[in-house]
């Protein structure tokens, strides 16, 4: 069981971290940098690496595929070096996806460890004309 440290100010850093976001642009993605340790480690439904430097370029690469790309974030919360982050996403007029991170801070209030839940068949393929119907068909199949 991780103890808490006092000398770590999590929910202070969970709002820098989270106000980084909501406030990202292309040419900010450096800021990463003091934000992360070096050796961080980041999942998300298409993702699973460590190293900062890939983890801005999810972020480089998300500013040649999406249009005018945005981060809400509406929800902190706080255990001891963790925090959860519930979160939405959008860009251009169709893509809305919400989901929640897990991010894990160090002494220093780096974070080490950012891993993003959010449901891909739903809020992407199910949007894709052709793959929609197979995920229906398989939700359908499915559920009781």
């Amino acid at each position: 069981m991780v103890t808490s440290n006092p000398k770590i100010n999590v929910g202070s850093y969970a709002k820098i971290y989270g106000e980084f976001f909501e406030n990202i642009t292309e040419d900010k993605i450096e800021s990463l940098n003091i934000l992360c340790a070096k050796d961080m480690f980041f999942r998300d439904p298409f993702n699973s690496f460590t190293g900062l430097d890939k983890f801005k370029k999810v972020f480089q690469h998300m500013y040649k595929q999406a249009s005018n790309p945005k981060f809400f974030i509406s929800d902190i919360c706080t255990i001891n070096n963790t925090a959860y982050m519930k979160w939405n996403f959008s860009s251009g007029k169709f893509v809305e996806i919400e989901g929640i991170s897990e991010i894990k801070f160090n002494e220093d209030g780096l974070v080490t460890s950012h891993v993003d839940y959010w449901d891909s068949a739903s809020q992407i393929f199910a949007k894709i004309p052709i793959i929609k119907y197979l995920i229906r068909y398989l939700i359908k199949k499915l559920s009781i």
